[in-house]
């Protein structure tokens, strides 16, 4: 069985738990931590003993050096200075040198021996420790248990010493751990004792207090009946003016509104449904007539698909268009025809060009030989001139007898050049021949080319025209299939006119039933715009869960009264188009009730495209007052893409799991 408790009852038990867990607290942190401290500020203290001690016999070495006083009277002064710093038995000092001699010492048995060999129970010889740290770093702290003055008890014990290097000392003092754990001790004990005192008056003041609350909280309770029970109608009270008070006018107060707010949904709830229940007769109506419709349009779909109807005009355009690819079909064969005469023709012009570059080729060589018997009918020329001109000179020198023969060999001389002169000029004649042949041969060559081309293009034209006969006879074909589907289409064209009729007639009903479905989405717009307006600033336990939804409807219902701005059906000023913080979404936004959304991302990132939103609202304003509502329209649709983008983002940041 489930035990039931109050809540003093409650309160109670938590108080303890919570003073439970201070106790627990204060004794494994704070005490602890208090402990480690006071062990810390001890060892300072002892740091600053010894310190305080080496500056006292600093200035006494100060003297000595000076001469004013002996050394032996320096440190003997210096003892006698430090013996008096001991505040206790337990917290004394000791010197001794790097000769381990015990200089000074509380006990006579240690003063003046030498304690190198000085051990604890533990074995731990601790003067050599001190000495080998303070030679290092000129101070020590050394733990060890040592007994306590004038007492057998052997206690855990700390000692700092410093080095004082011109005598060679080394100061020391120390102090127990079960003396500091003792002070612990006695803190902890008054602590506890304090906490004690402090959570027995708590806890009469907590009763005082929960009675006080407890007895003013009655009116509270029973407006919480009245509230449990649906009644809004509140009981006269009196409230007191304190912190309750102010409570109880608060809860008043929150009543009263929540009375006059469900005095606002009620009619706007009323007006819903109404609407509610008219759409729904509109669309039992709508959909009646679409389905008649919807059968008309079947009438029609089965009169298309049994007649493919034909006109006359098209019938008579059809029957030219088959004679015209007759007549071109005719025309391409006789086309044909000539390609292929023609084709003969450049069959034959190029073998006479064949012929015609073989003949060339045979003159050519025959100029070459021309040539070659010409060269030796110049070098015989040459060498009867060379003999002339020896006989010439043979005839010069017979004198007389030989004037005749000279006169002969002047002239086979001029012969001989003649001949050689003759041969030269046939020689060039001969090659300017060669060179007009040459390039004449190019040339026919050339040409040659250009008819295998020519041929080569006349046999693609003729695989073309080919093709574009074989295209012509398909289409007779197609347009004798097409003629006698013509005659079916103009019968079917007659129950396609009714057919139309009807479906005009049809469309006009839809369109009265949609001029009045616009004016019911009006009147459930509005409704909703005052349900919104009626429930605005009202917060619940799941306020987060449907805050992004209220946002997204009341942005929704503003882009539905710009639509309906354009429409004509309803009137808005240019500020409440341009103004984006003053709108409903607008004020949600930039108001107090989304601070705890303002750090994301996603809500950052509505600003932009809700301002646009509202710069193309006060544009399309303007575009409505001069009569541009196609214009208006137009932007419109900047206007939903720029919606689609705030609601993008609202859903964005619903998916966020806020508690």
């Amino acid at each position: 069985m489930r035990l039931k408790l109050s809540f003093f009852a409650k309160i109670l038990i938590i108080f303890f738990i919570i003073f439970t867990l201070i106790l627990v607290f204060f004794r494994f942190v704070i005490f602890e931590e208090f402990k480690q401290n006071m062990f810390d500020q001890i060892i300072t203290s002892l740091k600053e003993k010894v310190t305080l001690s080496h500056q006292m016999i600093e200035r006494i070495y100060q003297q000595y050096e000076k001469g004013e006083i002996t050394q032996s009277e320096a440190k003997k002064l210096a003892i006698n200075l430090i013996s008096r710093l001991e505040s206790s038995k337990n917290e004394y000092f000791f010197i001794f040198d790097d000769e381990y001699l015990m200089i000074y010492h509380i006990n006579p048995k240690l003063q003046g021996t030498n304690v190198k060999e000085l051990t604890d129970i533990n074995g731990k010889k601790l003067i050599q420790e001190m000495l080998k740290q303070t030679q290092e770093k000129n101070e020590a702290l050394v733990d060890y248990y040592w007994n306590k003055p004038q007492s057998e008890i052997i206690a855990h014990k700390f000692t700092y010493a410093k080095r004082f290097e011109p005598w060679k000392w080394n100061i020391a003092t120390g102090v127990y751990v079960d003396d500091v754990e003792e002070r612990f001790k006695e803190y902890t004990n008054k602590m506890y004792l304090n906490l004690i005192i402090i959570f027995i008056l708590s806890l009469v003041a907590f009763y005082i207090f929960i009675t006080f609350i407890r007895k003013n909280l009655k009116i509270v309770e029973k407006i919480q009946e009245n509230l449990e029970k649906g009644i809004f109608i509140l009981p006269k009270m009196k409230v007191s003016n304190d912190e309750i008070g102010l409570l109880q006018n608060s809860i008043i107060k929150a009543t009263e509104h929540i009375s006059k707010l469900f005095d606002r949904i009620m009619p706007s709830s009323i007006m819903v449904e109404n609407v509610s229940y008219d759409l729904k007769c509109l669309s039992n109506e709508l959909k009646e007539s679409i389905q008649n419709q919807h059968q008309h349009f079947e009438q029609i779909s089965a009169s298309i698909e049994e007649t493919s109807v034909t006109i006359n005009e098209i019938a008579k355009i059809i029957q030219e268009t088959s004679r015209d690819s007759s007549d071109a079909m005719n025309l391409v064969n006789n086309t044909i025809a000539m390609l292929n005469e023609t084709s003969k023709t450049i069959n034959k012009i190029f073998n006479l060009f064949e012929d015609l570059n073989h003949q060339f080729d045979n003159i050519q060589k025959n100029s070459q030989n021309v040539e070659d018997i010409l060269k030796i009918i110049q070098e015989i020329a040459n060498q009867t001139n060379l003999i002339a001109l020896n006989a010439s000179i043979e005839a010069a020198k017979s004198g007389e007898k030989g004037s005749r023969f000279s006169v002969i060999a002047e002239e086979i001389r001029k012969l001989s050049q003649n001949s050689k002169e003759s041969s030269q000029q046939i020689a060039q004649t001969i090659k300017d021949i060669t060179n007009s042949i040459i390039n004449f041969r190019d040339q026919i060559h050339n040409f040659g080319n250009d008819i295998i081309q020519t041929k080569s293009n006349f046999d693609k034209f003729n695989q073309i025209l080919q093709k574009l006969i074989t295209s012509f006879q398909n289409i007779n074909l197609k347009i004798s299939h097409f003629a006698s589907s013509l005659e079916e289409l103009n019968v079917a064209s007659k129950d396609i006119t009714k057919n139309v009729e009807i479906n005009l007639s049809e469309s006009e009903k839809i369109l009265k039933l949609s001029e009045k479905s616009k004016e019911l989405n009006l009147k459930l717009t509005e409704a909703l715009d005052d349900f919104r307006e009626a429930t605005k600033g009202i917060k619940t336990a799941n306020y987060n869960k449907y805050i992004f939804d209220l946002a997204k409807t009341d942005h929704i219902i503003f882009k539905d009264k710009v639509e309906n701005f354009i429409d004509g059906s309803i009137q808005m000023s240019e500020h409440q188009l341009s103004d984006y913080t003053q709108c409903r979404f607008g004020k949600w936004y930039y108001g107090d009730d989304s601070t705890s959304y303002r750090h994301l991302k996603e809500f950052s990132e509505i600003e932009e495209p809700h301002k646009n939103f509202h710069n193309l609202c006060k544009e399309i304003y303007h575009h409505v007052k001069r009569k541009e509502i196609s214009k208006a329209r137009e932007l419109f649709n900047q206007v939903e893409s720029e919606s689609k983008k705030v609601i993008e983002y609202l859903d964005k940041l619903k998916s966020y799991n806020f508690e």
